[in-house]
């Protein structure tokens, strides 16, 4: 059974304490959430409906490259805020940043979690778990457990299966879960023209400030796509201005595409890149086109079922670009 995928920063605010796994750890866990039930009256801003969060976290005093110090870890209890305004003194605030996450419902505690997200083809994002949270559990009361409860685990958006380096270029072939891409959509008026790009991206650019896009995967990455660019003009070509999501609840104005889950081969667009296209490669289709040769070398050929190019860059701190297209085993 597939997770539900949620993306979502939390403010939380709680009590915590450094908790050995090898000790007889229940007491100070209980500890902590007596402080919280004790002083919860004491608390604004909280997010409704009112639920409890049982998290773990890395210890910052432990070497965990040190054998000994792999059960150390940071345990909290506490409650989402809707803001860190006005928090009594005493508290710990925990502002966890945007993140994917995937949504299992829990019966009991234990690693079984993490087995069975690997078996849904999602990978554990260590970075998350390593500055911030290993994983959250949210039960809907203070004293009991009940039955059932949410755990969320933080989850990398792509796995790399392998990479390919030319010349210093590399190529990353990864993994990718389902995506929609919300933003604009125009499609030529037959199989030889092309869509009107530039009233295109003036429509997207128009639309982002008053109509914010839920469930955002990368906020600070957008995307052109070019379909169908690649069928020699066997169908009408199609472009999108796009940022990937989670959910296909937007706004009505928006357009939204479903990219199926499957490989990619992607290529950073970097010096080393530049350097490799040369003049042969250097406009937008020829990008496309090395990336196409590269796959072929290595036994993949574009997916058929997914005739689609993607520059994806990141617009807002500028830190990288990548040309991208769908592949499978040739």
């Amino acid at each position: 059974m597939q997770p539900e995928i949620i993306t979502k920063k939390f403010r939380l605010v709680g009590f915590e304490a450094a908790i050995d796994l090898k000790e007889a750890h229940w007491p100070g866990m209980d500890e902590v959430k007596a402080s919280l039930k004790e002083n919860l009256h004491r608390l604004g801003n909280l997010a409704q409906p009112v639920r409890f969060f049982d998290v773990w976290m890395a210890d910052p005093k432990a070497n965990y490259k040190r054998k000994k110090n792999h059960s150390r870890r940071m345990f909290f209890f506490g409650v989402e805020v809707t803001s860190l305004e006005g928090i009594p003194e005493g508290f710990v605030v925990k502002d966890f940043p945007e993140t994917a996450f995937a949504l299992l419902k829990e019966r009991e505690h234990g690693h079984a979690r993490f087995e069975r997200l690997a078996e849904a083809g999602y990978r554990f994002d260590t970075k998350y778990a390593e500055a911030y949270a290993m994983d959250l559990e949210i039960y809907d009361d203070i004293d009991e457990e009940g039955p059932q409860w949410d755990a969320l685990i933080p989850i990398q958006i792509e796995n790399c299966i392998e990479s390919f380096t030319v010349k210093k270029a590399v190529f990353e072939l990864v993994r990718r879960p389902e995506v929609l891409w919300v933003g604009t959509l125009a499609w030529a008026e037959d199989n030889e023209s092309e869509p009107d790009t530039d009233t295109l991206l003036q429509k997207y650019q128009a639309l982002c400030g008053p109509a914010p896009k839920l469930a955002l995967v990368n906020p600070d990455w957008s995307a052109g796509i070019s379909i169908n660019y690649c069928l020699n003009g066997k169908a009408p070509r199609g472009m999108l201005f796009a940022q990937e999501t989670w959910s296909a609840e937007q706004d009505s104005r928006y357009d939204i595409y479903a990219q199926p889950a499957g490989l990619c081969l992607r290529l950073r667009l970097d010096k080393n890149a530049e350097k490799l296209m040369g003049k042969q490669y250097s406009s937008d289709a020829g990008r496309y086109a090395l990336l196409e040769k590269v796959a072929a070398e290595h036994g993949y050929r574009r997916a058929a079922a997914n005739p689609i190019e993607i520059f994806y860059h990141d617009h807002a701190r500028h830190t990288g670009q990548y040309a991208i297209i769908p592949v499978e085993k040739g």
